[in-house]
C-alpha cells in the first residue's frame, strides 16, 4: 500500500471507528460521543498483513487463536481467499471477504467498559495454499503510552448488575498483553471480579 493511499484510508477508517463508537454508545443507552469521549479512538494504527501461499497450509500454525486487546478493530481482507476464522459454538467458521465490506471486531476493552454488555471474540488466521492474501486491520487501542484507567462505565453499574471486571491502567494492560504469548493470555481474564 503506497503511502499516501494508506494516509487517505487511515483518515477514513478513523471517521468510521467514531461513528462505530457512537453507535456502540446509543446501544449501550448512552450520549452518542460517551466512548469517543472515553478517548476509545485515540491510538488508531493500521497493521498490513501479506500472507503468501503456503504450499503445504496444513503443516503452518498462521496467527494463533486470540481476541484483540482494544476497543475495536476494522478490517480490510482482499477478495481472493478467507483466511479469517472466527471462534463460534466452539466451531471455527471461515469468514469470508465480501466485496467492498469491512469485518468490525469488538476487542476485550470494548467488552470491560460495557461490563460484558458487548463480547470480544476469538480468531485466527490459517495458511491456505491460495494467495497471496492481504489484509489491513485498524486498531483503535485508546491512549496506550499513558495512564489512563478503564473499568465499566459507571452508568451500566447498578446492584442487579455490578461490575464484571476490576479497572486497568491502560499502559500496564497493554505491556502485559504484549509480553504474553497469545496461546497463553486472554487479556480479559486477568481483570474479571
Amino acid at each position: 500500500m503506497a503511502k499516501e493511499s494508506a494516509l487517505e484510508y487511515s483518515k477514513h477508517v478513523e471517521i468510521l471507528g467514531n461513528i462505530l463508537l457512537g453507535l456502540l454508545s446509543e446501544a449501550l443507552g448512552l450520549e452518542t460521543d460517551h466512548l469517543k469521549n472515553m478517548d476509545c479512538s485515540q491510538g488508531h494504527r493500521l497493521h498490513c498483513h501479506y500472507y503468501p501461499a503456503c504450499p503445504e497450509p496444513e503443516l503452518a500454525i498462521g496467527t494463533t487463536k486470540h481476541s484483540d486487546a482494544g476497543f475495536l478493530t476494522i478490517l480490510l481482507q482482499n477478495q481472493i481467499v478467507s483466511g479469517l476464522q472466527v471462534l463460534y459454538q466452539d466451531q471455527w467458521v471461515d469468514i469470508q471477504p465480501v466485496p467492498g465490506g469491512l469485518v468490525i471486531n469488538i476487542g476485550d476493552l470494548l467488552q470491560l467498559v460495557s461490563n460484558g454488555k458487548f463480547r470480544s471474540n476469538e480468531h485466527r488466521a490459517i495458511a491456505t495454499n491460495i494467495g497471496p492474501r492481504i489484509s489491513v486491520a485498524c486498531f483503535f487501542s485508546g491512549p496506550v503510552n499513558g495512564d489512563k484507567v478503564y473499568g465499566p462505565i459507571e452508568e451500566l453499574i447498578s446492584e442487579e448488575n455490578p461490575a464484571m471486571y476490576k479497572e486497568v491502567v491502560i499502559s500496564e494492560y497493554v505491556a502485559k498483553f504484549f509480553t504474553t504469548g497469545l496461546d497463553d493470555y486472554r487479556a480479559l481474564d486477568y481483570y474479571k471480579v
